[in-house]
């Protein structure tokens, strides 16, 4: 007896061109997408087409067709805030905070885990540290860069004892700390 595994698919880029997507000159790849059949594990002469995408630079997926049903079109999008084509979702309306804001974790006291959330004006690097009442530094929770905006982070403090702690937000502008409770 012979067990059939998922079928495999094998992918080969049919053309590239330049070509206007809603009206920005970018680069297009056609994309085959092929059924392999018969034990192949390359593209035969045997392989059925299954169907083809095109891929726009900047944009992403932008057509799938597989001849038989009616083709994925994309209408429009929105990238980095600029809107092309159109779109059926409201106008996302972003507040941005006015000050880099440490909130209280939630829920305090916790078990094992906690949201810590922050806010931040500006693009900034963003360091969270969690220290012990001696002050001595047991996580470091995030150390990365953010847009401004509000953020939420859960923390897992799974692996510490019952207790207070101090969670603490540094950026290049400001330092803010809060403390917390551990009760296991």
């Amino acid at each position: 007896m012979v067990l059939a595994g998922p079928p495999r698919y094998e992918a080969k880029v049919r053309e590239i061109y330049q070509g206007y997507i809603f009206g920005k000159l970018t680069t297009i790849k056609v994309i085959d997408l092929f059924l392999l059949t018969r034990g192949d594990t390359v593209i035969t002469e045997y392989s059925m087409l299954q169907y083809w995408e095109k891929l726009a630079y900047g944009f992403g997926l932008i057509s799938r067709e597989d001849g038989a049903t009616q083709p994925f079109l994309l209408r429009g999008c929105r990238i980095n805030g600029v809107t092309y084509g159109t779109v059926d979702v409201e106008e996302e309306h972003k507040i941005i905070p006015s000050e880099f804001i440490l909130y209280q974790n939630y829920p305090n006291p916790f078990n094992p885990s906690t949201t810590i959330s922050f806010s931040i004006p500006e693009y900034s690097h963003v360091v969270i540290k969690v220290f012990d009442i001696l002050g001595r530094e047991v996580q470091e929770i995030t150390n990365d860069n953010f847009y401004s905006g509000k953020y939420q982070i859960i923390f897992d403090a799974g692996n510490l004892s019952s207790g207070i702690y101090f969670y603490q937000l540094i950026t290049n502008k400001t330092t803010k700390t809060i403390k917390m409770i551990l009760q296991k």
